[in-house]
């Protein structure tokens, strides 16, 4: 209405904005998550960012870790910066959708140590990362990822 002014509820915006608070708020969480723990093994902040009924979809036959609750985190987190110890993620994408967050990444760092069943090789790499992390109640709740 031209030269209205009104503050007039619009039908259904103020669920959408809602929506879209809750979607920045899982995403922040995430990109928090991947800062606090894998880049500066800050394991006190998975009980803050993964829920405990959290399950882990890791690519078949990449690793043989725990796969659900906090231990599965902290573990996977464990042996990645035990093998790669100035191992980074670094975001180039994150898209959160309803109660998901599509992340891809690069992970760098130097692999000096046993790395599940690779011996160390000293070398600097680089991979891509694709993760889908599933949100519930502002925690990680499920994760599935892939690499290249």
């Amino acid at each position: 209405m031209a030269g209205s002014h009104g503050s007039a509820a619009v039908p259904g915006l103020e669920k959408e904005n809602q929506m879209a608070t809750e979607q920045e708020r899982n995403k922040a969480l995430v990109l928090q998550m991947y800062d606090e723990v894998w880049n500066k093994g800050n394991l006190t902040f998975i009980p803050q960012a993964v829920s405990a009924d959290f399950i882990d979809h890791p690519p078949a036959g990449f690793f043989h870790l725990p796969t659900e609750g906090l231990a599965a985190v902290a573990e996977a987190a464990v042996t990645f910066r035990k093998a790669i110890p100035d191992l980074h993620m670094q975001m180039i994408r994150a898209v959160s959708d309803a109660d998901r967050v599509v992340y891809l990444g690069q992970i760098t760092g130097t692999h000096t140590g046993n790395f599940l069943k690779f011996p160390p090789t000293g070398h600097k790499s680089a991979l891509w990362a694709s993760t889908i992390i599933g949100c519930k109640a502002a925690k990680s709740r499920s994760a599935g990822a892939s690499s290249t």
